[in-house]
Protein backbone atom coordinates (compact mmCIF):
# COMPACT_ATOMS: atom_id res chain seq x y z
CA UNK A 1 0.00 0.00 0.00
CA UNK A 2 1.25 3.06 -0.82
CA UNK A 3 1.48 5.99 1.82
CA UNK A 4 1.16 9.95 1.42
CA UNK A 5 4.47 10.48 1.52
CA UNK A 6 4.97 8.22 -1.64
CA UNK A 7 3.63 10.51 -3.69
CA UNK A 8 5.22 12.12 -6.28
CA UNK A 9 6.22 15.53 -5.45
CA UNK A 10 3.73 17.01 -8.56
CA UNK A 11 0.80 15.09 -7.32
CA UNK A 12 0.74 17.53 -3.92
CA UNK A 13 -0.43 21.05 -5.81
CA UNK A 14 -3.16 18.74 -7.16
CA UNK A 15 -4.03 16.97 -3.78
CA UNK A 16 -3.94 20.66 -1.84
CA UNK A 17 -5.96 22.27 -4.79
CA UNK A 18 -9.12 19.58 -4.64
CA UNK A 19 -8.68 19.62 -0.67
CA UNK A 20 -9.10 23.43 -0.59
CA UNK A 21 -12.24 22.97 -3.50
CA UNK A 22 -13.67 20.68 -1.20
CA UNK A 23 -13.37 23.18 1.58
CA UNK A 24 -14.49 25.90 -0.10
CA UNK A 25 -17.84 24.72 -1.51
CA UNK A 26 -18.80 23.49 1.91
CA UNK A 27 -18.45 26.87 3.54
CA UNK A 28 -20.14 28.59 0.57
CA UNK A 29 -23.17 26.19 0.79
CA UNK A 30 -23.25 26.22 5.10
CA UNK A 31 -22.52 30.12 4.11
CA UNK A 32 -25.77 30.21 1.75
CA UNK A 33 -27.60 28.48 4.38
CA UNK A 34 -26.90 30.88 6.81
CA UNK A 35 -27.58 33.70 4.77
CA UNK A 36 -31.17 32.62 3.44
CA UNK A 37 -31.67 31.69 7.32
CA UNK A 38 -30.65 35.52 8.39
CA UNK A 39 -33.07 36.81 5.04
CA UNK A 40 -35.96 34.73 5.97
CA UNK A 41 -35.76 36.10 9.69
CA UNK A 42 -35.59 39.92 8.66
CA UNK A 43 -38.57 39.52 5.89
CA UNK A 44 -40.73 37.97 8.88
CA UNK A 45 -39.90 40.98 11.00
CA UNK A 46 -40.37 43.19 8.53
CA UNK A 47 -43.56 41.58 8.05
CA UNK A 48 -44.57 41.78 12.01
CA UNK A 49 -43.60 45.63 11.16
CA UNK A 50 -46.03 46.22 8.86
CA UNK A 51 -48.68 44.33 9.80
CA UNK A 52 -49.32 46.42 13.42
CA UNK A 53 -49.97 49.61 11.33
CA UNK A 54 -52.05 48.16 8.70
CA UNK A 55 -54.41 46.09 11.16
CA UNK A 56 -55.05 49.19 12.55
CA UNK A 57 -55.59 50.96 9.35
CA UNK A 58 -58.27 48.06 8.74
CA UNK A 59 -59.29 48.22 12.15
CA UNK A 60 -60.11 52.19 11.73
CA UNK A 61 -61.34 51.77 8.36
CA UNK A 62 -64.11 49.18 9.33
CA UNK A 63 -65.35 50.99 12.44
CA UNK A 64 -65.75 54.31 10.20
CA UNK A 65 -68.17 51.86 7.86
CA UNK A 66 -69.81 50.62 11.09
CA UNK A 67 -70.07 54.59 12.38
CA UNK A 68 -71.78 55.62 8.81
CA UNK A 69 -74.41 52.59 9.46
CA UNK A 70 -71.94 50.17 6.55
CA UNK A 71 -71.47 46.67 7.48
CA UNK A 72 -68.95 45.81 4.33
CA UNK A 73 -66.60 47.89 2.92
CA UNK A 74 -64.84 46.41 -0.68
CA UNK A 75 -61.83 44.62 -0.70
CA UNK A 76 -60.05 46.44 -3.24
CA UNK A 77 -60.17 49.62 -1.75
CA UNK A 78 -58.98 47.78 1.76
CA UNK A 79 -56.07 46.51 0.23
CA UNK A 80 -55.65 49.48 -1.46
CA UNK A 81 -55.63 51.84 1.64
CA UNK A 82 -53.21 49.31 3.36
CA UNK A 83 -50.72 48.90 0.11
CA UNK A 84 -50.84 44.66 0.62
CA UNK A 85 -52.30 42.58 -1.88
CA UNK A 86 -55.86 41.25 -1.59
CA UNK A 87 -54.85 38.02 -0.26
CA UNK A 88 -52.68 39.67 2.25
CA UNK A 89 -55.13 42.13 3.60
CA UNK A 90 -57.91 39.33 3.57
CA UNK A 91 -55.09 37.58 5.98
CA UNK A 92 -55.11 40.64 8.01
CA UNK A 93 -58.76 40.91 8.12
CA UNK A 94 -58.79 37.37 9.38
CA UNK A 95 -56.59 38.27 12.17
CA UNK A 96 -58.84 41.18 13.31
CA UNK A 97 -62.20 39.55 13.17
CA UNK A 98 -63.58 40.35 9.92
CA UNK A 99 -65.23 37.59 7.36
CA UNK A 100 -65.93 38.02 3.87
CA UNK A 101 -69.53 38.55 2.77
CA UNK A 102 -70.77 35.38 0.69
CA UNK A 103 -73.77 36.92 -0.53
CA UNK A 104 -74.61 36.97 -4.74
CA UNK A 105 -74.14 40.67 -4.70
CA UNK A 106 -70.34 40.56 -3.71
CA UNK A 107 -69.29 37.69 -5.67
CA UNK A 108 -67.81 39.81 -8.42
CA UNK A 109 -66.36 42.65 -6.19
CA UNK A 110 -65.53 40.61 -2.52
CA UNK A 111 -66.33 42.61 0.64
CA UNK A 112 -65.44 42.04 3.88
CA UNK A 113 -66.74 43.45 7.30
CA UNK A 114 -66.47 42.47 11.34
CA UNK A 115 -67.98 39.63 12.63
CA UNK A 116 -69.41 40.96 15.54
CA UNK A 117 -71.50 43.37 13.20
CA UNK A 118 -72.26 40.73 10.46
CA UNK A 119 -72.36 37.81 12.57
CA UNK A 120 -71.88 34.31 10.43
CA UNK A 121 -73.42 33.36 7.21
CA UNK A 122 -76.32 30.91 7.85
CA UNK A 123 -75.04 26.94 7.42
CA UNK A 124 -77.06 26.71 4.50
CA UNK A 125 -76.04 29.49 2.57
CA UNK A 126 -72.23 28.09 3.28
CA UNK A 127 -73.76 25.04 1.91
CA UNK A 128 -75.04 26.09 -1.43
CA UNK A 129 -71.32 27.61 -2.15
Amino acid sequence: MMSLYDLPAYAWPAITGLVGALIGAIASYVGQLGAAQYSAKVAMARQRALDGPREAMLRHMLDEALRNGLKWRKLWRLSLAIGASQEETARLLIAIGARGDISEEAKDEPQWGYVKAVGYPPIKAINNT
